[in-house]
């Protein structure tokens, strides 16, 4: 009897089929998100809850890990976002907002950061935003 004539075989390789479809769907939608820091000048800024034009999707929060009896040393913020740009792209979003002081390594700042997503399509985004982190 062949593999693939078994109920569970082909279920089975399905189930393969359809996981790597969503893998690469999802690396596609990150691809997909542009992240805007509204940081300016020394102060961080609230994230809006809406843009004109976009369909809010809510919030996305990343912190770093912490390891076990060890000092966690300097917060740098931006090695946290590959993870809230995974996180908006889970919710199908195109557009992140976040807010923090670029190149800080401190100590003593929250060890959290968080993002505004939405979903804007073409919408032509507000001047404001500048151009989006790379």
């Amino acid at each position: 009897m062949s593999l693939l004539a078994s109920p569970s075989a082909a279920l089975l390789a399905a189930a393969v089929v359809v996981s790597s479809c969503a893998t690469a769907d999802l690396a596609e939608k990150q691809a997909q998100v542009r992240i805007f820091n509204l940081y300016r000048r020394g102060v961080i800024t609230p994230l809006p809850r809406t843009l004109e034009g976009c369909e809010p999707l809510g919030p996305v929060v990343a912190t770093p890990p912490e390891y076990a009896n060890q000092n966690p040393g300097p917060f740098d913020p931006e090695q946290l976002l590959p993870a809230l740009r995974a996180r908006a792209a889970r919710k199908s979003a195109d557009t992140l907002l976040v807010s923090f002081e670029p190149h800080s390594s401190s100590l003593y700042e929250p060890r959290i950061l968080r993002g505004t997503t939405f979903r804007c399509g073409t919408h032509p985004l507000p001047p404001e935003l500048g151009e989006p982190l790379k």
